[in-house]
């Protein structure tokens, strides 16, 4: 944290790579895709 004055300035280290990776697809034995929680990472961004 910077102070300069009476501003405040605040730097936040984010981890890009893991927000904007995406989650593999998981098949079953015949194939089929399963739900792996894609589209709740997706609606936390």
């Amino acid at each position: 944290m910077i102070q300069t004055g009476k501003k405040v300035f605040l730097h936040e280290r984010l981890n890009l790579t893991g927000l904007t990776r995406r989650i593999k697809a998981k098949q079953d034995e015949e194939g089929k895709y399963l739900p792996n929680g894609q589209s709740t990472k997706s609606g936390l961004n």
